[in-house]
């Protein structure tokens, strides 16, 4: 169907998720649909005959849905009304394949235009851990790729972190956390986040400061 593979093609370019579909269906159930439907009506005038017995005539969905996708196999001895079944099933791909854009399209409909937001791409979580060595081990090397449980979140989801480095952990400590920072005026000022000497320890949450652009923090493991 090359005008379906092409209507395929321009739809990839706008929809972003095609995930959820409004229906999925296949052709193999919609043909038992139509045979328990025809089922139910009389052929004709004569009641002792059914609509079912003219469209399934020495077939099932099953077969018929086949021969929907490989033609083929019907060696060219099909039933003229099996066939003209087939031809719907065929015209129902392209109102098919547009009732299923609707969700993704509703979705930058609202968030997007309405709402004004931009798209981008995932940016995972990052947290600093503090590790605590037990007093009778030397070190540990904890690898990379370590993954650490944080709970759940608010709808029962597990959390999971996984560390970035390998790291040694050891009795080491950090006691001390400075940088310098120059100011409107020109002045370098000493910026202190830890000093045990000084009893200034990280306070919880965020640092009550601002970091400048080009001065980041990361990948800080606090070993007792």
């Amino acid at each position: 169907m090359p005008d379906l593979d092409e209507l395929k093609a321009k739809l990839a370019d706008v929809i972003v998720d095609d995930a959820f579909q409004l229906e999925d269906k296949t052709p193999a159930q919609l043909l038992e649909f139509v045979r328990q439907y025809t089922s139910l009506v009389p052929f004709a005038s004569d009641e002792a005959s059914l609509w079912r017995d003219f469209w399934f005539t020495n077939i099932t969905p099953e077969q018929l849905s086949e021969l929907y996708f490989d033609a083929a196999l019907a060696n060219q001895t099909l039933p003229v009304q099996q066939t003209f079944l087939l031809l719907l099933l065929g015209l129902m791909e392209t109102p098919r394949l547009l009732l299923n854009t609707v969700p993704d399209r509703h979705r930058t409909l609202y968030y997007q235009q309405l709402l004004g937001f931009k798209t981008g791409a995932i940016k995972p979580d990052t947290v600093a851990v503090s590790f605590n060595l037990k007093s009778n081990n030397e070190a540990y090397m904890l690898p990379a790729g370590t993954l650490l449980d944080a709970g759940q979140d608010t709808a029962g989801n597990a959390i999971t972190y996984q560390t970035d480095a390998d790291l040694l952990i050891n009795h080491q400590l950090v006691n001390s956390l400075r940088w310098t920072l120059q100011d409107e005026s020109g002045n370098w000022q000493l910026m202190t986040a830890l000093d045990v000497d000084n009893d200034i320890a990280l306070p919880d949450g965020a640092l009550p400061f601002t970091l400048q652009p080009g001065i980041t923090l990361a990948g800080l493991f606090l070993l007792n």
